[in-house]
């Protein structure tokens, strides 16, 4: 899923002739923190709320006031998982997203994002979510669905995503039933790297952990 295709048709952005009260008038209507501007078609940076507060006249334009903006943005052929990254990392309520020139596409919202992680998991479909980590020349699907098999289970979704600074590959398995125990035993008797895993057999607590272990195994 590349991030082009997580693009939100609703949130406007600014140029640099807009004054810092447009700015702030439109994050609180479209409930943002960021908003990012433009010049002939072009990408700038975004603009903080925090730093548009500060501001002594909110009457001068974001040129007249000479604003520091925060280049940070996302190509638009790179996978959406990056962008997860990038929103957890920055603490952003919207993404851009720019082709390489340049050229500004549109922005990605938290709203965005958490319907592609959806999809993406399977959390939709019910039963459990198991999360692993292994070189790329160990993945073998055939193997993963034979010792899920092995315990009256069955695999109804699997997502890979390789990461380009370690090489490593994730491997997200949805299995068609919430009690998983017995497959990450499996799991961990043939040795696999579990990163996290999810299940309604889980305590809150487990789950509370599990959430934060995936957050923080994402910002990689």
């Amino acid at each position: 899923m590349r991030a082009v295709n997580l693009l939100s048709h609703s949130i406007p952005n600014l140029r640099v002739q807009d004054t810092a009260r447009q700015a702030l008038q439109l994050m609180t209507d479209y409930h943002i923190t960021h908003l990012p501007v433009t010049q002939d078609d072009k990408y700038l940076g975004l603009v903080e709320e925090n730093e548009l507060l500060d501001v002594e006249d909110d009457s001068k334009s974001i040129e007249e006031l000479g604003m520091m903006l925060n280049k940070v943005a996302i190509a638009e052929e790179e996978h959406f998982l990056a962008a997860l990254r990038l929103w957890k990392k920055m603490h952003l309520s919207v993404i851009p997203v720019v082709r390489l020139d340049g050229e500004f596409l549109g922005v990605i919202t938290t709203s965005e994002l958490l319907i592609a992680l959806d999809e993406y998991t399977g959390a939709e479909e019910p039963g459990g979510l198991i999360i692993l980590s292994m070189e790329p020349r160990n993945f073998s699907l055939s193997e993963i669905g034979r010792l899920v098999e092995s315990n009256d289970a069955t695999v109804v979704h699997v997502t890979t995503q390789k990461d380009p600074n370690t090489g490593m590959l994730t491997v997200s398995i949805k299995l068609n039933r919430n009690d998983i125990q017995d497959v990450l035993a499996t799991f961990q008797r043939y040795e696999y790297v579990i990163e996290t895993y999810f299940g309604d057999n889980l305590s809150e607590d487990d789950l509370r952990s599990n959430y934060a272990h995936l957050m923080n195994y994402l910002n990689i």
